[in-house]
Order: structure tokens, then sequence, then C-alpha cells
């Protein structure tokens, strides 16, 4: 099969199927593929800072904090990562985000072709509820 005609079926692929279109895309390649892949799936949905990244792929892939950084030096090297900065939901932060070159190559070309169980996840891992994230009044 041509990468052509890898690219057409998954364009072409039922939703409910799409982990299973994933996984197919995968076939053939190692696990660090697949964690790598999952790295830019995460931060193309959601620009993330390092925690929250090392977090989510502690959770999805069961991945250490030393690993992903390691993983993410080389995908910002190579030109798939890259650092940003900004407002987000109100919130002001500084991370990292995929770049389109990195979208198109380790996601087939599109943010649609990640499948719906990193995209219903990541909001929950990356979240804080509202009684975590009010400030600590210190005394003294």
């Amino acid at each position: 099969m041509s990468i052509e005609e890898g690219e057409r079926e998954l364009e072409n692929v039922d939703p409910r199927d799409k982990p299973i279109a994933w996984e197919k895309a995968a076939k053939g390649r190692g696990n660090r593929w697949r964690m790598m892949r999952d790295i830019v799936a995460c931060l193309a949905l959601r620009p993330m800072n390092l925690t929250q990244t090392q977090d989510a792929m502690m959770r999805l892939r069961g991945l250490s904090r030393n690993k992903v950084i390691e993983m993410m030096s080389q995908l910002e090297s190579a030109g798939d990562l890259k650092p940003t900065s900004g407002r987000i939901s109100g919130v002001e932060i500084a991370g990292t985000t995929a770049t389109d070159r990195g979208v198109h190559f380790w996601l087939d070309g599109s943010r649609g072709n990640i499948p719906a169980s990193i995209v219903r996840v990541l909001p929950i891992m990356v979240s804080v509820p509202d009684s975590e994230a009010k400030e600590v009044v210190h005394d003294g």
C-alpha cells in the first residue's frame, strides 16, 4: 500500500472506527514512534506547558517525566514542536504546541485524524478544578 492510498483510506473512515484506523496507521512502527505521535497529537489539540504534557503522557502511555522531556526535545529540534506563549481561556500560558509540519507528518496531515479517545481525555487531564485553582492566602 502506498502512502497516498493509506491517506485516502484514513480520510474515508467512519468516525466510530477512527481508533482502529489510528492503530493501523502505526502498524509496523515501533512503540517509540507511537509515543512521539501521541505527544504531537496532544500538543496539536491544545498548547500545554511541560508539566501538563508530562502528566498527559504519563496517563496516556505511562511515560516517565524524563522520557517526555527527551522526546519533546527531539521533536522540537526536528521542527515538529515549537514554543508558544499567550492567553488561552483567560489564562497566561507559556508552553509548546505542534507545528503544521509536525501535524502533517505525525498525524497524516490533519488534526481531524486524532482519535476520540485522546480528544475526550486530554481536556479532563489538563483542567484544574476550581477548588484547586483558588489562590492560597498566607498569613504572615
